[in-house]
């Protein structure tokens, strides 16, 4: 999770839970023990069809093999199984607003079982589509499943965006309608984007995408390192220079078993922003810090252990 966010600084507290307080807790799964970090992150992938071909997909090369009915019985399943683990979970694909039933059927799912939103990660482009003659956002705002909506953005210009994800994309126009929108109803959109050599890749090129995104309405945006690929940007480069810039103010570091967070206010002398950068670290003893159900399998982690076949 090598990352550096910028939330406004008016949202000082930018998780919903203390990283440094967080317990472990440990259940009985399949008749054998585990310790999960709570809240753990239950990644539920919605569909694994997406219009996009990125090279840097955790889910590239998944295919759709999970009917509908198959999909829902085996995420009731999986909550069945996980309801002495602390969930908050994150929606993703694929593009999960591709299939809009399957998306919101999803959502009355979690909010059956009291399961909190931590993210719902999309590229955009099915945010207003309709199902029962309203748009996704809508039944969202409805849910209160409007915490954190973040949208995947690798460019703020429309071409290189489009050829860095390989697929068709929403254009500015749309995505200040979408933070449009949100500020009206309450919902928390952000963007979230990688360090790519080919877009953002480097300390000043961070602060210009930030100061688009400023210009349509978007004023939470996340930049992550790419985890798993030879070439990738390395972040810790970008975030040694937020900390000797005269333009950031440290405020604190905070400490969790899973990162640590140095925490900045910028700029300095008139704070818009509160800074977060965050930096991996391993846990002093093996803790199951995220899930997937996918198709109708539940994992540790992405590609880990299988807990259960639903």
């Amino acid at each position: 999770m090598n990352t550096i966010k910028f939330a406004p600084y008016n949202e000082f507290i930018t998780e919903q839970h203390n990283l440094e307080v967080a317990p472990v807790k440990e259940v009985t799964i399949e008749h054998k023990c585990y310790k999960f970090y709570s809240p753990c992150n239950l990644n539920i992938f919605v569909s694994n069809i997406c219009q996009n071909n990125c090279d840097f997909c955790i889910n590239k090369g998944h295919k759709e093999v999970c009917t509908d009915d198959d999909y829902y019985s085996g995420l009731e399943n999986a909550l069945e199984l996980l309801k002495d683990v602390e969930c908050e979970f994150t929606l993703t694909g694929g593009e999960p607003t591709l299939n809009a039933e399957r998306f919101i059927k999803t959502c009355e799912i979690l909010k059956k079982h009291n399961i909190k939103e931590r993210t719902i990660s999309t590229t955009g482009i099915g945010l207003f589509n309709k199902y029962n003659n309203k748009p996704i956002l809508a039944h969202l705002r409805e849910m209160d499943f409007i915490h954190n909506i973040s949208i995947s953005r690798m460019s703020f210009d429309e071409k290189q965006n489009n050829d860095i994800f390989k697929g068709h994309n929403i254009n500015n126009a749309e995505l200040e309608k979408l933070a449009f929108f949100s500020k009206m109803n309450g919902i928390e959109m952000r963007v979230s984007t990688n360090f790519l050599k080919e877009s953002v890749s480097d300390y000043n090129s961070m602060l210009s995408f930030l100061n688009d995104m400023k210009s349509i309405g978007i004023n939470t945006v996340l930049f992550r390192e790419i985890v798993g690929m030879n070439d990738a940007i390395k972040i810790e480069p970008i975030q040694n220079e937020i900390s000797k810039s005269d333009d950031f103010e440290f405020n604190k570091t905070l400490t969790g078993i899973f990162y640590d967070v140095d925490v900045y206010l910028y700029p300095k002398n008139k704070p818009e922003y509160i800074v977060k950068c965050y930096r991996d670290k391993k846990p002093a003893e093996k803790v199951i810090g995220s899930l997937s159900y996918n198709a109708g399998i539940l994992r540790i982690g992405f590609n880990g252990e299988i807990l259960k076949v639903l």
